[in-house]
């Protein structure tokens, strides 16, 4: 938005001042098309340049209107030494002096088209350094551009040397921006499919993972079976010990649960108190003998602002061929609700 809105800006200040010019009578008509398109860069070039400056040493004396900018240009890399960063920065400045001096020697040739090199060094400091330090190498390259243009004569490729800058603009603004969206996305990801409080999957994550799992199973003819449990009593925790201590039992819950299954089962939180376990390769007997393992080992969690013992009840199916995940996790529900029924603290259906 940005960029955009300086384009149009730059452009329609360039137009607007080129006819201006014409009507005042200090150019001639026939001159406006030859100016605006310089005039149109050049001030392109400062607005995209001179603006991230100005707004980073205006935020440090009004904070709280500068929080978009803190937002959107927060360091994503770990920003290096000075020393580290002036290298860098003398690099750029060699490089572009050298590329001035070729140009200079060689008017005629193509040289001056090896300025857009630079963007190799920009980036650099762009994907290794701070906002800040990003821009003010924009800001000190675009200078030492003006002074390099002016003392070397190369008024005849200016037009080249105010698109490179330009160029570095939009690239350093994007090569800014993309890691954040990137890590906002990755964030979101996990937001999607990780239950904040507990770390398990979350419903919709789980149950996704659910259904490609039962089809995988039924094509290479594997068993696959679903538990469901719930804490005992969680909610006489939550109005005796308070939230806080609840939501500590839903997490060491949760994570003690995490490391008893292995890396292929699958562990999700449906809501509240109540978890879903995916057990593939296991049949019935099986799934049941991890559930009897896994409630015997929360037994021995202890919570120091807990003054109980913490139990669980469970309910087991193995996902036969007619079964969808609702079938499935219906008849999980109702074991659950005997196990619950017949006292708690135990796995539903029993071994025979």
């Amino acid at each position: 938005m940005f960029l955009t809105i300086a384009a149009t800006s730059s452009l329609i200040a360039a137009i607007g001042g080129s006819n201006v010019l014409a009507i005042t009578g200090i150019i001639l008509p026939s001159e406006i098309m030859s100016l605006w398109g310089p005039w149109w860069v050049g001030d392109l070039v400062g607005v995209v340049v001179i603006a991230p400056i100005t707004v980073a040493i205006l935020s440090k004396y009004y904070p709280k209107e500068s929080h978009w900018l803190v937002e959107n240009f927060k360091s994503v890399y770990e920003q290096s030494s000075l020393l580290n960063y002036l290298y860098k920065q003398t690099i750029a400045i060699v490089v572009l002096a050298l590329i001035s001096v070729l140009v200079s020697i060689y008017p005629a040739s193509s040289v001056v088209f090896c300025v857009f090199f630079l963007g190799i060094v920009q980036m650099w400091i762009v994907f290794t350094e701070s906002a800040g330090r990003a821009f003010l190498s924009l800001g000190i390259l675009s200078t030492t551009t003006a002074i390099l243009v002016s003392w070397l004569q190369l008024g005849n490729h200016a037009m080249v040397y105010q698109f490179t800058i330009s160029l570095l603009a939009a690239n350093t603004y994007f090569g800014l921006w993309v890691p954040h969206i990137l890590l906002d996305n990755r964030n979101l990801r996990i937001l999607a499919e990780r239950d904040v409080l507990t770390g398990a999957q979350t419903r919709q994550y789980f149950i996704k993972n659910v259904k490609n799992e039962i089809s995988r199973c039924r094509r290479i003819n594997q068993p696959l079976s679903l538990a469901l449990f719930d804490i005992d009593g969680f909610k006489q925790i939550n109005d005796t010990f308070g939230h806080t201590v609840g939501d500590k039992v839903l997490t060491t819950v949760s994570q003690h649960v995490s490391k008893e299954i292995r890396p292929a089962d699958l562990i999700g939180r449906f809501g509240g108190d109540e978890f879903m376990l995916l057990l593939p390769s296991d049949d019935l007997q099986h799934a049941i003998q991890a559930a009897e393992r896994i409630r015997d080992s929360i037994e021995c969690l202890s919570i120091p602002s807990l003054e109980r013992n913490i139990t669980c009840s469970f309910g087991v199916v193995e996902i036969t061929s007619d079964d969808t995940f609702v079938s499935a996790f219906e008849r999980a529900d109702n074991f659950l609700l005997d196990a619950k029924k017949c006292g708690k603290n135990q796995v539903k259906p029993i071994l025979q």
